[in-house]
């Protein structure tokens, strides 16, 4: 049997090609490469614009108040107290942790250092958790031991401001264990008005004339509250009778005449003209209601003639009855820092108030400017037939009322420039026909705010005119049970009952 020829051998597979391999390889690590390369450039972007975001907002950011009553938002007024400081001002919260004001009042404070980095400075001093810095503050201030209170430092001058001026706190509660309960924060007005004593250095004088059936100021009087409003504002109230003195006191800085129902006499007018005539400042609140000619020819001898009316308005209250609105709502008029700083403010007027025609043209040879400050809003008008009124009836007589132009406050100033920026010595003087103004019960925020605003026109104190701190009130809300039960019952068990439920579908769904 023939032998098979022999087979050459299969030829084996022959290895891959290596230069394939290699660029397979080196265009996979290329293309991690690019990746990795990417990735890093976006993460070195995103870094880069968020440390620029922080940079950017480290210098130039703003804060906001989600308060409800926004108690940590400052008022216009306290602003440009700040604004106007030329010397450096310190507070000093030195307050526990554990009183009740001292996380608002630090919040508060830190307001007042963000508005005025320069020069004002802020430090939080513990009792209990730095002893040593307040022994130092205690020693250096005179303090008693555990008090809280906020100092405030200009240049070796101080105000210690306790507690209690800067909250009302209930405590009914403390004879049952309970912690005394804010009810009000005044803390803006006290810090406000302590930097104002510190950085003034001496207070303002003001007197109010007595002796004609005005009101007085201090405890207990009809302007109780006047008293503590100026008090606030680092000025001193006295008051004198033109009567007992031989000249309006040299030291007035103002000089308030506040509803006089009685005349003045011919002395007391001479006193009067000779304190304008040297340069004199005047608050006057008119009485519509008084018997007042001396008075009223002084005012028009500056150009400022009253008017025999008294502005009103009706309203239409149903069933063809028509109501008489007596209470007056103005709104700021002409050039004055009083008007530009408080435009958008509406002064309420209550009780009697009158209007004033502004003779302009008259006094100005003299060096006079008189100009409107207050004006009625529209749909009021100066009804002359007020005297027996409920028997006539009240309609606008276009023939006899005043319709338009209802100045019931003005402003009169000799010797002053044309430019309100330029501070002269010039007279000045604020008059209003109405004399409830400030009458203790009746003063409310924006009375205050246009009254302190014109006192400090009047002392060229224009960078603290603007709108007054407000009180912030605490807020409670009282349910009855079958509204707290309802409440209860959405809360905390309806809310947690349906997520729980939510989520008990959702692990069923996967596990199935």
């Amino acid at each position: 049997m023939a032998a098979a020829p022999p087979q050459d051998p299969k030829p084996a597979t022959p290895p891959p090609a290596a230069a394939p391999a290699s660029r397979s390889s080196q265009a996979g690590f290329l293309r991690r490469l690019g990746i990795g390369t990417n990735v890093t450039l976006q993460m070195l972007l995103l870094a880069f614009i968020l440390l620029a975001a922080n940079g950017y907002a480290f210098k130039h950011y703003h804060r906001f108040d989600f308060s409800r009553d926004r108690k940590y938002a400052l008022s216009d007024r306290t602003k440009q107290l700040l604004g106007s400081l030329s010397k450096p001002v310190k507070l000093i919260v030195f307050m526990s942790t554990r009183s009740p004001l001292q996380a608002d009042v630090a919040n508060l404070a830190e307001e007042y250092r963000v508005t005025n980095p320069k020069l004002v400075t802020i430090e939080n001093v513990d009792p209990f958790r730095n002893a040593s810095r307040a022994s130092e503050v205690s020693n250096k201030y005179k303090l008693v031991a555990d008090e809280s209170v906020v100092i405030v430092d200009c240049e070796g001058r101080s105000k210690i401001i306790r507690d209690e001026k800067m909250a009302e706190l209930d405590t009914s509660g403390v004879q049952y264990g309970q912690p005394p309960t804010i009810t009000a924060f005044t803390g803006e007005q006290a810090i406000s008005g302590g930097i104002l004593e510190v950085s003034e250095g001496k207070k303002s004088n003001v007197y109010y004339v007595q002796g004609h059936g005005e009101g007085s100021v201090g405890e207990g009087k009809s302007l109780e509250t006047l008293g503590k409003l100026l008090d606030s504002e680092h000025i001193t109230v006295q008051e004198v009778n033109l009567l007992n003195v031989q000249a309006v006191p040299a030291d007035t800085g103002v000089l308030m005449v506040l509803g006089a129902k009685l005349d003045y006499s011919d002395r007391e007018i001479q006193l009067l003209d000779a304190y304008w005539e040297n340069g004199g400042r005047v608050l006057l609140l008119r009485n519509p209601d008084g018997t007042t000619p001396h008075l009223d020819d002084f005012l028009a001898r500056l150009g400022v003639r009253t008017d025999d009316n008294r502005v009103l308005r009706t309203l239409d209250i149903g069933g063809g009855v028509v109501g008489i609105v007596r209470d007056v709502y103005t709104g700021f008029e002409g050039s004055t820092a009083i008007a530009k700083q408080l435009a958008g403010v509406n002064v309420p007027l209550s009780g009697s108030t009158a209007t004033f025609t502004l003779e302009t043209d008259k006094v100005a040879s003299a060096g006079t400017r008189v100009e409107p400050l207050l004006e009625a809003l529209k749909g009021y008008w100066g009804e002359t037939d007020y005297k027996d009124i409920e028997n006539t009836g009240v309609y606008l007589d276009k023939g006899k009322d005043k319709e338009k132009d209802l100045v019931v406050a003005a402003t009169v100033q000799k010797g002053a420039v044309a430019d309100q920026r330029v501070q002269t010595n010039a007279a000045r003087l604020v008059v209003v026909n109405n004399s409830h103004l400030v009458e203790t019960g009746g003063i409310g925020e924006q009375s205050a705010t246009f009254f302190v605003g014109s006192l400090n026109w009047l002392l060229e104190r224009d960078a603290l005119i603007g709108v007054a701190p407000k009180l912030v009130k605490t807020f409670s809300l009282n349910l009855p049970e079958d509204q707290i039960r309802t409440l209860f019952g959405v809360m905390v068990l309806a809310i947690p009952g349906s997520c729980a439920f939510l989520g008990l579908i959702v692990w069923w769904r996967r596990r199935a």
